[in-house]
């Protein structure tokens, strides 16, 4: 049957049996797709046979074929798959660059998110209210209470500092202090202060007193002055470097001698508010 064939049949039989597809013969040969199934149609016919595999099976070279390999495919199959295995790693790869990056960025933010030290319960500060009416018999009133309050959606505990500040004939002051043993071992171990505040507008003072520095002056006063804006939330960062030491009303560089500090106060006065109530309520304090 094999006599039967016309030469471009032989040409296509012949490149079948290389294991060349009906395209890859088309563009050996130089001839178009449709012409190579032309011509691969009628070979069938003549030799007998419908498949590949048949092709295969009567006239591969061992004499019995083989009907479940695949042809060989051709340089530009390879090529493509070649290509497609590039473009799937490439995809893999960056994939894995952005989860980097992303884990990363969230790392990052969270660092600069979460509490720089040790957070301290409001119920553990041991805040009391003092004033000018107790020390110095004048008429100014502070009130220290907590609350539940419900801030950017989380409900929590807060420290209400609450003063009335009344002209006398005194220095007008009010103001929440603590001289907690725990808090103040705290305090002397840490390089600052972080809390979160809310008030209605006033100035507030943080201030730290120590041993005094002289035999005359038997405490030092360091202290911090902030702005409490109006029904928002601050945060009010103090590193210890950024306190200012009061000395009679002048301030100068100093040695701020953390490891003797007996009182933290937050306080109220005349100096930085007009006479009247005030209210400044914080939480999250940490100290770092």
């Amino acid at each position: 049957m094999e006599e039967s064939l016309t030469p471009r049949e032989r040409e296509i039989f012949d490149a079948l049996l290389e294991g060349n597809s009906p395209k890859e013969i088309a563009y050996k040969l130089h001839i178009s797709y449709h012409t190579v199934d032309s011509h691969r149609s009628k070979l069938y016919r003549k030799l007998g046979i419908q498949s590949i595999q048949e092709l295969f099976t009567k006239y591969s070279a061992n004499g019995n074929g083989n009907t479940t390999a695949e042809p060989e495919p051709a340089p530009s199959v390879v090529v493509t798959k070649k290509r497609k295995l590039l473009i799937v790693a490439g995809i893999a790869i960056f994939a894995v660059f952005l989860f980097y990056i992303g884990y990363s960025f969230i790392k990052l933010t969270a660092a600069a998110l979460s509490p720089k030290g040790v957070i301290i319960p409001v119920s553990d500060l041991g805040l009391r209210p003092y004033s000018d009416k107790r020390y110095n018999g004048g008429n100014s009133t502070a009130e220290v209470y907590i609350s539940r309050e419900t801030i950017d959606g989380e409900t929590i505990n807060v420290i209400n500092i609450k003063t009335n500040l009344v002209e006398s004939e005194v220095y007008v002051w009010a103001q929440a202090e603590t001289r907690h043993t725990t808090v103040l071992q705290q305090l002397r171990r840490a390089n600052g202060i972080r809390f979160k505040a809310r008030g209605d507008g006033n100035f507030w003072r943080v201030q730290l007193h120590t041993a005094g520095v002289t035999a005359e002056n038997n405490y030092s006063n360091y202290q911090y002055t902030f702005a409490a804006i109006r029904n928002q939330v601050i945060t009010v960062d103090i590193p210890y470097s950024s306190l200012e030491f009061n000395s009679f009303g002048k301030y100068q560089s100093f040695d701020f001698e953390k490891e003797t500090i007996w009182l933290f106060i937050i306080s109220a006065n005349t100096d930085l508010q007009d006479y009247g109530t005030a209210l400044l309520q914080i939480w999250d304090f940490e100290v770092f």
